[in-house]
């Protein structure tokens, strides 16, 4: 009897409820993982600099118009190099990342959030989010952006100048630059602290700027050498996308981000008005610690000014995956009022006016319907260009030529290795910007005699050429057709 009293003692529903929740999110991620998807088109085209260039040069502006971190490239370039070319290897940082952001998250929120059933709430809603789900399985940065700005938030609020020799400052900020080059919007956490330092602080100067020596001298070779000429081609190539990331004068331009971004970041295509009043009053919620000159509010607030001063400067877009960094926070403020929610006074309309707020924003996503499409959802959004390849490979003959269109040759430069297809016969058909009449007689100039094999895994969103490869093929000797969701295949004789 009394090791019963003692185990009942000892058993804390919360904890249960947090291992609950990391399991969850292991699982979910891990369930995706290993489900094989296919590389994507910017996945394909990042993969293609790991297969082409030796560590060295990635330290350059990258193949097909790509950006990312040096150090991002260079660790995945060592793992590559031991287990092979290949979906989980090139995917192996993202997954992991995205693992041990849970528990960091789980810490993260209990910097900002005083009430167990809010940093519960905040916890679950981070293991179940669909995208952070999604980018644990993309070969891109955004996962690790993900951890390394909260490892970096968590470090800074522990960090303390006066309890550090000039030659500890210099090292931090040494291996805070390590983290810019692991992480690009890292530096945005950077500026919080340092902006939280030279404003309320205000004494340390010395060593803030050895702490910084590290980018006064070493960043104008990054920039000049790598990220000045990528940005310049990523304005030019995806001028229309990061321009809707930049914000404006017009206020008008903070209220479609933001809009876009909560519905983005929740699923969300109802209700998100009732986010951003979350936003706000969350907002107002840090405020009030900010009053109280509280170091983890203050960063909090330099780091968005950051954010928001890059973003203005067209630096950084606050857009989308681009942004997805800036989740935890969102989830913080969004949260945030539950923590002053008394439900024992939940007659109070402040208090349930919350309440209700957040159960209809959440509850609009998150259903039965989410769940169900969960992973049907990461298929259709990395796209078929294995499963058109392997049937490319299976009934390719000798002098049969494949034809691509722009929007699908990394795809088919990846899998044509992947699956070891040798092929010198191709052609690839511009679509950017060609239209229909175009491209039309662009086909109509294959030469004749020859049977066609037309690999269309990926159109770009502004110009759908499929329908004019179908309109074009009528009325000619069509051997078969494969379609799976957007994803084409067309076997033909001319």
């Amino acid at each position: 009897m009394l090791f019963c009293n003692k185990a009942v003692k000892n058993f804390n529903i919360y904890e249960c409820f947090c291992m609950i929740i990391l399991f969850i999110g292991v699982l979910l991620r891990a369930k995706a993982c290993f489900a094989g998807y296919t590389l994507w088109l910017d996945e394909c085209s990042l993969s293609l600099s790991i297969m082409h260039e030796n560590i060295s040069g990635l330290f350059k502006p990258l193949e097909h118009t790509q950006s990312a971190p040096f150090l991002f490239m260079a660790a995945t370039k060592c793992i590559t190099g031991i287990f092979g070319i290949n979906e989980f290897s090139l995917r192996f940082i993202p997954f992991i990342a995205s693992i041990l952001a849970l528990p960091v998250f789980y810490i993260f929120s209990g910097k900002f959030l005083s009430k167990k059933y809010s940093i519960l709430i905040a916890f679950l809603l981070f293991s179940i989010n669909f995208h952070l789900v999604y980018y644990s399985v993309e070969f891109k940065q955004y996962s690790s952006d993900v951890l390394i700005c909260m490892l970096l938030f968590l470090f800074f609020d522990k960090f303390n100048f006066s309890k550090y020799k000039y030659r500890k400052a210099f090292l931090y900020g040494l291996g805070t630059f390590t983290a810019f080059l692991f992480s690009f919007p890292s530096i945005f956490i950077t500026g919080g602290f340092v902006l939280y330092n030279l404003i309320n602080i205000k004494k340390d100067i010395k060593k803030i700027a050895v702490f910084l020596s590290s980018f006064i001298f070493l960043m104008p070779v990054y920039y000049i050498f790598v990220l000045y000429p990528s940005r310049l081609t990523m304005m030019e190539t995806y001028g229309n996308l990061w321009q809707s990331g930049f914000i404006t004068l017009n206020p008008l331009s903070v209220i479609i981000i933001l809009k876009e971004n909560i519905s983005y970041f929740f699923s969300q295509n109802l209700y998100t008005l009732f986010g951003a009043i979350l936003l706000i009053i969350g907002f107002i919620c840090i405020f009030k610690n900010i009053k109280q000159n509280n170091k983890t509010s203050l960063i909090f607030l330099y780091t968005f000014a950051c954010i928001i001063t890059a973003s203005f400067l067209e630096i950084y877009p606050i857009k989308e995956r681009a942004a997805l960094y800036i989740l935890p926070f969102f989830l913080i403020l969004i949260i945030k009022p539950l923590d002053y929610v008394n439900f024992r006074d939940i007659k109070n309309i402040v208090n349930s006016l919350t309440a209700v707020l957040l159960f209809i924003f959440f509850i609009s996503s998150y259903n039965i319907q989410y769940f169900a499409n969960f992973y049907k959802n990461i298929e259709h959004k990395k796209g078929y260009g294995d499963k058109l390849m392997l049937i490319l490979k299976e009934g390719f003959e000798t002098g049969d030529v494949v034809v691509f269109n722009d929007a699908s040759s990394p795809i088919y430069e990846y899998n044509s290795m992947r699956y070891n297809f040798e092929n010198n016969n191709f052609i690839m058909v511009k679509s950017v910007e060609s239209g229909k009449e175009y491209y039309i007689k662009t086909l109509n100039s294959l030469p004749k005699g020859y049977t066609y094999w037309f690999y269309y895994p990926n159109q770009y969103s502004h110009e759908h050429v499929i329908p004019y490869v179908e309109e074009w093929a009528q009325n000619k000797d069509i051997i078969d057709r494969y379609k799976i969701n957007d994803a084409y295949l067309l076997h033909i004789r001319l």
